[in-house]
C-alpha cells in the first residue's frame, strides 16, 4: 500500500458491526411502528416522534410506503417522496439509536484487515493518514470508533492525537451521519418543540446530521468532494 488509496464502504458494510442492510433497516422502521408486535415499544416510538411535532398519519403514510413502494432503501423511498423526508429522518435514526454495535465481530472484521495494511511497517511518527480516504454510504460511525480505539491503544497516544488523525482521513460520508464522532463532546444548539423527551431529542439532533440527495441540489460538496478523491486516488 505505498501509493495514495481511497476506500469506499458500500451500503452492507457496517452489517458484521451490528447494523442492518438497506432492506433490513426498512424492516426494522416498519416493526418499530408495530403495534401487533409490540405494543408498549410502538406506543413510544410513536409519542417520541409526535414530540417531534410528527403527525400520525405522516407515520402511517411512511409504514405504508415502506411496506408496499417496492424501494429496496428507505433513501431510494424518500428521493421521491419529499414530504416523508422529515418522519423518514427521525425513523432512521430511531431504528438505529438502539442497534448494539460489535467491534469485534467473530467473522468478517474487514476494519482489522483494513487497519494491519494501514499500520504494517508503521510507526506512529511515519504513519501518513493523510494517505488514506474514505467515502462512505453508511451513516453510522463504527470504522471511525475502531480507528480511535486503534490508534490510541496501537500507538499509545492519547484521543486528541488519534481525532486528528481520523480528520486528516477525511471520511466523507454521502448520506450524512449519527451524529458527531462518540468521543467528541455535542455543543450543537437548536430549538425543539414541545419539551421532548430526552429520546426524542436524541433523535432529532442525530436527524440533522441525515442527508438525502434532493436536499442538497446546489450545494453538493459533499459529492464534488467524492468525486475530486475518486478523480485523484
Amino acid at each position: 500500500m505505498k501509493n495514495h488509496i481511497c476506500f469506499v464502504l458500500g451500503a452492507g458494510a457496517s452489517i458484521p458491526y451490528g447494523y442492518p442492510s438497506g432492506k433490513g433497516l426498512i424492516s426494522k422502521i416498519i416493526e418499530n411502528f408495530n403495534l401487533r408486535k409490540d405494543v408498549n415499544s410502538a406506543q413510544q416510538n410513536i409519542s417520541d416522534l409526535r414530540s417531534l411535532n410528527i403527525d400520525i398519519e405522516e407515520i402511517k403514510d411512511l409504514v405504508d410506503s415502506l411496506r408496499h413502494s417496492g424501494a429496496i432503501s428507505i433513501d431510494q423511498l424518500l428521493e421521491n417522496r419529499p414530504k416523508l423526508v422529515k418522519v423518514g429522518k427521525f425513523a432512521i435514526v430511531q431504528a438505529l439509536l438502539n442497534v448494539s454495535e460489535i467491534l469485534r465481530p467473530k467473522d468478517d472484521h474487514w476494519y482489522e484487515y483494513i487497519w494491519n495494511l494501514m499500520c504494517k511497517y508503521n510507526n506512529v511518527e511515519s504513519f501518513n493518514s493523510k494517505k488514506y480516504r474514505f467515502i462512505t454510504f453508511n451513516y453510522d460511525l463504527t470504522f471511525e470508533t475502531y480507528l480511535a480505539n486503534v490508534l490510541t491503544r496501537f500507538y499509545g497516544i492519547d484521543i486528541d492525537r488519534a481525532s486528528e488523525m481520523i480528520k486528516d482521513m477525511n471520511i466523507i460520508h454521502i448520506h450524512g451521519k449519527l451524529g458527531n464522532y462518540p468521543w467528541i463532546e455535542d455543543n450543537s444548539s437548536y430549538i425543539l418543540p414541545n419539551n421532548p423527551s430526552k429520546e426524542a431529542e436524541n433523535i432529532y439532533s442525530k436527524a440533522l446530521g441525515i442527508k438525502i440527495i434532493h436536499e442538497m441540489n446546489g450545494n453538493n460538496s459533499v459529492y464534488d468532494d467524492a468525486f475530486n478523491i475518486l478523480n485523484h486516488y
